[in-house]
């Protein structure tokens, strides 16, 4: 540790002293001074006078932050900045700090409690600039330090060098309280995002914002390829999409396996008319088996088929929503529920489908076929509950429906 006063005596304090204002400030700042252990003599003019504002902000804390740093770390911290406005991190100009700059860098510091030692050597250990990294803890504030002290050289350097709102999105993801995020998962994200296109780590900002902690679990959790494709989908219910399928996945509702196939089916089927409306279903919706099941039977079923998604009927949608449907008239229902039985449930179910389907274009002769993804029901009930169905829509709409149940698709 430097050992200022003890050594410098009062020659070396007095340059900072004589900028006290008063008699109490200057008696104030020369006790932070001998708190702080800070051999003054070792610093240049300007240097002092910013070691001045620090204290006389900071007061003991700023002293006890300065008295557990080394001389060169201290020098390293005051030394000669921008004398002009404040940079951004990315800004060009200007390879100094800013006073407003140093102030935040300073005032992060005192409130990380953790030493600037391995801060430094980390940028000793890289081609991070010293600039750089300090104006990445002024902007991020103590998590920022306190993240970068946890990271390997590799990530710490990815960090530094990527865009400002990627950085500020890291750090409070990783001091989240939606979920722990390990260092360990932070340096995979921060990895991530530097493989990302401009426009795609856009988007894996925002999850970060919107998400936190969860955000992170998506992000590391899935393959790239996925991820890229999730960070594809754009529509205007995307981000909250996202945001809800991290926090799914976080609490155990939806696999990555179940994600990952997600986000290939729906960059396979986007083109289709209502494809969007998918997307806001997984925005809105606690439970998002549905649509995500809804996207897989799509492209199964075969784009080439399908003359439009989740067609909602009546002038806004108030007489119900067909799932698919086909070029030949004939309607696919989604069902990612286990059907142990059939039922009330099953038969409300089928009957106010049968009047959507009626009320969105003829369907005599046409077909409305239920994919369930579990179907648990004998053969010979199955039968009665269609041929029944079918009847009641012969009796209450005059026209000729075949119903379907199937638990995979056979062409539907």
């Amino acid at each position: 540790m430097a050992t200022g006063l003890a050594r410098a005596g009062g020659k070396a304090s007095g340059p900072v002293l004589r900028r006290a204002k008063s008699a109490g400030a200057a008696y104030r700042l020369w006790k932070l001074q001998r708190q702080a252990e800070v051999d003054t003599a070792d610093l240049s003019g300007a240097e002092q006078k910013r070691m001045t504002r620090f204290l006389a902000r900071n007061g003991k804390d700023g002293a006890d932050t300065l008295r557990r740093m080394d001389s060169e770390s201290i020098q390293r911290m005051f030394r000669k900045t921008c004398s002009i406005g404040t940079f951004r991190r990315a800004g060009d100009g200007c390879n100094q700090l800013s006073e407003e700059e140093l102030q935040d860098y300073a005032e992060a510091v005192g409130q990380a409690d953790v030493g600037l030692g391995p801060f430094y050597k980390k940028i000793d250990d890289t081609s991070v600039s010293e600039t750089a990294a300090e104006r990445f803890v002024a902007e991020t504030g103590p998590a920022g330090l306190r993240l970068a002290v946890k990271l390997d050289s590799n990530a710490f350097e990815r960090l530094v060098k990527i865009d400002n709102d990627a950085q500020d999105a890291i750090v409070e993801a990783w001091r989240s309280d939606t979920l722990e995020v390990s260092t360990d998962d932070a340096q995979k994200a921060i990895q991530r995002f530097d493989s990302l296109e401009s426009a795609k780590r856009t988007e894996a900002t925002r999850l970060l914002e919107d998400a936190g902690g969860e955000g992170v679990n998506l992000i590391v959790r899935i393959r790239n390829s996925r991820l890229e494709k999730i960070l594809e989908i754009n529509t205007e219910y995307s981000r909250e999409a996202r945001s809800n399928l991290a926090q799914e996945l976080s609490e155990g509702d939806v696999s990555v396996g179940k994600i990952e196939q997600f986000a290939t089916d729906y960059i396979s089927i986007r083109h289709e008319s209502g494809s969007e409306s998918i997307v806001q279903d997984i925005a809105r919706q606690d439970d998002v088996g549905g649509p995500m099941y809804e996207a897989r039977v799509a492209v199964e079923v075969g784009t080439d088929r399908i003359d439009r998604l989740s067609a909602k009927v009546g002038s806004s949608g108030e007489k119900g929503e067909l799932d698919i449907v086909l070029n030949n008239g004939g309607v696919i229902e989604i069902k990612d529920k286990e059907w142990d039985q059939l039922g009330v449930s099953q038969f409300k179910d089928v009957k106010k489908k049968i009047g959507a389907s009626t009320s969105y274009k003829s369907m005599d002769g046409n077909t409305i076929t239920y994919m369930v993804r579990e179907l648990h029901v004998g053969d010979k009930r199955k039968t009665e509950f269609l041929e029944g169905m079918e009847e009641k829509a012969k009796e209450e709409y005059g026209v000729s429906i075949e119903i379907k149940i199937k638990d995979d698709l056979d062409k539907a």
